[in-house]
């Protein structure tokens, strides 16, 4: 089912997928059967069945307010630790994402963090690290030096479990104390990862948003306007909104004509 069939690591992945985003599931599946190396299983957490597939394990999860399943993501995975725990690789990944190339991190050895494609040549002091000393998530300045992505990031089962365990005691801390970390669930892993380094740090190709994909992308972070959902190409998608633009542009010469053209009449 994968990109890979071998007698390999297991690779599964976790997703959110709450209220309306569990539409958003089935691209992301066919996308990850085609490319994610030794794919084994994806576990959905959900207040939503999702729709049957021998390969897909549902796990019940419920739909909060915002910034909350976001927020509380760590402690949602955690809840599962002892249904995840069973498989060798974790990959969390956002639903409104869709593999396009060779996704391989089945022979990482600890934790996988994905350098952020916005701040990929940034300096260290244009990295959005959290800055509230008072939160869990605060990265002093003599730490932190790569600033990673917060929809994609994994790494053996144990491992991403644990460090999902201490993130989500890291969020309680903050909440019970009336705090919310700037960037919410990426503040807190960038936090743990600039205190742990993670043993694996891949790529911008990894994790590329729909504007900027080019020849070596492997992940797409979609558009908010989801129009990969609705089966719409990508040519299909700019000649739509070409067209959208001609309308506006000739409907604005349209109305500056019309006073021109009735002095004339007069």
């Amino acid at each position: 089912m994968s990109a890979a069939t071998t007698a390999g690591p297991r690779v599964s992945l976790i997703v959110i997928a709450t209220g309306r985003y569990l539409s958003f599931l089935e691209p992301l599946l066919v996308s990850a059967r085609r490319h994610v190396v030794g794919l084994d299983r994806v576990f959905v957490l959900s207040d939503l069945r999702p729709p049957d597939d021998p390969t897909v394990q549902w796990l019940p999860w419920g739909h909060l307010p915002w910034p909350y399943p976001t927020l509380l993501r760590y402690r949602a995975i955690s809840a599962y630790r002892r249904v995840l725990e069973q498989t060798d690789v974790l990959l969390y990944v956002d639903v409104d994402m869709l593999f396009v190339g060779t996704f391989d991190v089945s022979a990482t050895a600890g934790l996988v963090a994905v350098r952020h494609p916005g701040f990929a040549e940034s300096s260290r002091a244009q990295l959005p690290y959290e800055t509230d000393v008072r939160s869990r998530a605060f990265v002093p300045p003599e730490l932190g030096t790569v600033y990673v992505a917060g929809g994609v990031q994994g790494g053996r089962a144990g491992d991403y479990l644990d460090a999902c365990e201490l993130m989500a005691e890291e969020v309680q801390l903050d909440l019970d104390g009336g705090i919310v970390p700037t960037w919410h669930d990426e503040s807190v892993w960038n936090a743990f990862c600039a205190r742990r380094p993670p043993d694996t740090l891949l790529s911008v190709h990894h994790c590329t948003p729909e504007k900027e994909v080019g020849p070596e992308t492997l992940l797409v972070a979609l558009d908010k306007d989801h129009d990969h959902f609705r089966e719409v190409p990508h040519l299909e998608r700019a000649r739509r909104r070409l067209l959208q633009q001609l309308q506006r542009v000739r409907a604005a010469v349209v109305r500056a004509v019309r006073p021109a053209v009735r002095v004339v009449r007069r």
